[in-house]
C-alpha cells in the first residue's frame, strides 16, 4: 500500500511515464494494463465559446481536471489561446 501511495504522489511530481518506468522496474509490483479515457467536448462548444467572445463575453471554465487537462480542453474549445497564462 506504501509503495502504492508513493506512485500516487510521484505521478503528481513527476509525470506519469516516469511513473511508469518506476512500475516496470520495481519487483514488487507487476504491470497489468494501462488505460486511457477520451471525452471530447460537444462539438457546438467552439463555435459557442467564440459567439461569446464576439459579442464580448468573458468565457470561463470551471473543472475538477487536472490543470493539464483542463488547459488541453481550453485550448480545443476556444477558451484559452496560445499565449495566454491560465
Amino acid at each position: 500500500a506504501t509503495e502504492v501511495a508513493n506512485l500516487r504522489a510521484a505521478c503528481d511530481a513527476k509525470g506519469v511515464d516516469e511513473v511508469l518506468q518506476q512500475v516496470l522496474a520495481s519487483p514488487s509490483l507487476t504491470f497489468l494494463s494501462l488505460w486511457g479515457l477520451r471525452d471530447p467536448p460537444r462539438a457546438a462548444v467552439p463555435g459557442s465559446v467564440e459567439e461569446c467572445h464576439t459579442a464580448g463575453i468573458r468565457v470561463v471554465m470551471i473543472t475538477g481536471d487536472q490543470r493539464d487537462t483542463a488547459i488541453a480542453i481550453g485550448k480545443r474549445v476556444n477558451i484559452i489561446e496560445d499565449g495566454d497564462d491560465p
